[in-house]
């Protein structure tokens, strides 16, 4: 299969090509929008820990990549994203909950979908915080430039919402909201984005019913998606390990599902987990925010 060129260069795991794929030609690399994302995130969302603390987030190469791929790959004719669905399966301490949460803001402020409704879901309400601390203490935070007086758009200004945990568009007709993975209550949503954090960690009934919740909230949508995010699993019969067994399937070209975007950050068996030259096939981040001696 000829591999179709984008214009944008993916350095993604596993071979993984999203030009090298069934009707890649259908669809465009939108440089406008990835740009757009890129600053958004980078002049707007701040770490909240750490020696970085209060500084502006940078994103790395690899978090560029699923960003270009995940918001800026485009069909032809309908210009909706060609990707419904992203599978990001990675080890512990790369910065996968402030990245979450950089999605997130720079998805409220730029798509282009009226009354956008975006949820993150976690395992428990401890884990949920983790992305939406960050999004609220950015907006709260008087030198982001989406508090600046020049901004007087209000699908793109913010109030935070004490109780319940919420944030709105000053014209209340965008909401963000954190979840817990429990399967109940939370029927009813008109879900835009989901982004589902540690996917391993879900109870397992409970969280194939809010997945499947999820699911179906989104199909009056005119351009859903679902942001998945997790570390490994064990070796068992679970949710995030189909994902996972599906995206292998994806990235060697068995399956052909040019709507799931598989980045998958592992090592093989036959790999020397003591091999120094190994640790980068699944830390991203390491030389970055991960260091050597870790």
């Amino acid at each position: 299969m000829k591999t179709f060129d984008y214009g944008y260069q993916f350095n993604f795991p596993r071979g993984y090509d999203p030009g090298n794929t069934k009707d890649a030609d259908k669809y465009y690399f939108c440089e406008k929008t990835f740009t757009a994302y890129v600053t958004i995130i980078e002049t707007c969302v701040y770490h909240i820990k750490g020696a970085l603390q209060g500084k502006n987030l940078i994103l790395s190469d690899w978090q560029k990549d699923i960003i270009a791929a995940a918001f800026c790959i485009k069909h032809k004719e309908t210009d909706k994203r060609r990707y419904s669905e992203a599978f990001i399966y990675v080890p512990r301490k790369n910065g996968k909950s402030l990245f979450c949460s950089a999605v997130v803001l720079a998805y409220m402020v730029l798509d282009p979908e009226g009354g956008k409704e975006a949820v993150s879901v976690a395992s428990c309400s401890d884990q949920a915080s983790l992305i939406y601390t960050p999004i609220r203490i950015s907006l709260l935070n008087t030198k982001n430039p989406l508090n600046h007086s020049t901004n007087t758009n209000p699908d793109n200004r913010f109030k935070v919402l004490k109780s319940p945990r919420k944030i709105i568009s000053e014209n209340e007709l965008n909401t963000y909201m954190p979840l817990t993975a429990d399967g109940d209550s939370n029927h009813g949503l008109n879900i835009s984005l989901s982004v589902m954090d540690e996917l391993h960690a879900w109870k397992d009934v409970a969280g194939r019913l809010m997945y499947e919740a999820i699911e179906t909230s989104g199909a009056t949508r005119e351009d859903p998606i679902n942001f998945i995010i997790t570390t490994a699993d064990f070796m068992r019969d679970s949710m995030c390990n189909s994902k996972f067994l599906h995206g292998q399937r994806v990235s060697s070209g068995e399956v052909d599902d040019p709507t799931y975007l598989p980045v998958l950050y592992y090592l093989e068996d036959s790999d020397d987990w003591e091999n120094e030259e190994n640790w980068a096939k699944v830390n991203p981040q390491l030389g970055i925010s991960m260091h050597l001696d870790y």
